[in-house]
C-alpha cells in the first residue's frame, strides 16, 4: 500500500523463477485515506472546541496533515499518540490524544475498502492451479501495521 494507490500480488516462488499468479490494483486507496480520516476527526474536534473550521484554511490543513502522518507511524508501535500543533489557526493550539482503537474506528471504511480489494483478488479469474488455506497480509502502510486475514481455497486449471 502506497501513499495513493494499492497493489496486491500472489506469486509462486521456486529456486528457478518467480511467477505472478494473480494481481489486483486499487488506484484510489492509500495511506493518505487513513490520514484524511484522522484529519476530519481532528478538524471536527477543533471546530467544536474553538468554532474555527480548519478545513477551509489550506495552511492549517497541511500543517495538521504533516503531524497526522507522523502520529500514524507512532500508532504502529504504540497504542496511543498525541496530536499537538501549536498556533494551528488564529493563535489557537490543537492538542488531541488518540488511541489506536479510536484510529481503527475512524478508518474502518478504508480497511473495508482494502478488504474488498483482497476479495477482488480472490474472486478473479486465475489461470494457474494454487491453494490458499490461510493468507495473512501485513501492510506496513508506511508505518501503520494492520493485519488482515482470510482463508480460501482455489483450484483453477492451467490453460
Amino acid at each position: 500500500m502506497g501513499h495513493a494507490a494499492t497493489s496486491v500480488y500472489v506469486a509462486a516462488f521456486t529456486k528457478e523463477k518467480l511467477q505472478i499468479i494473480a494481481q489486483t490494483h486499487e488506484r484510489v486507496l492509500g495511506t493518505r485515506d487513513f490520514d484524511w480520516a484522522l484529519l476530519e476527526f481532528c478538524a471536527k474536534t477543533f471546530k467544536e472546541q474553538n468554532g474555527i473550521d480548519i478545513m477551509t484554511n489550506a495552511k492549517a490543513r497541511l500543517r495538521l496533515l504533516d503531524v497526522i502522518e507522523k502520529q500514524r507511524k507512532i500508532l504502529s508501535a504504540n497504542t496511543e499518540a498525541t496530536i499537538n500543533v501549536e498556533y494551528l489557526a488564529e493563535d489557537l493550539d490543537l492538542n488531541l490524544h488518540v488511541t489506536r482503537e479510536q484510529f481503527e474506528k475512524l478508518s474502518a471504511h478504508v480497511l473495508d475498502k482494502f478488504r474488498a480489494t483482497l476479495e477482488r483478488l480472490k474472486a478473479g479469474k486465475n489461470t494457474f492451479q494454487f491453494q490458499f488455506f490461510f493468507l495473512l497480509i501485513r501492510a506496513a502502510l508506511r508505518g501503520l501495521d494492520i493485519s488482515l486475514s482470510f482463508s480460501y481455497r482455489t483450484n483453477c486449471q492451467e490453460q
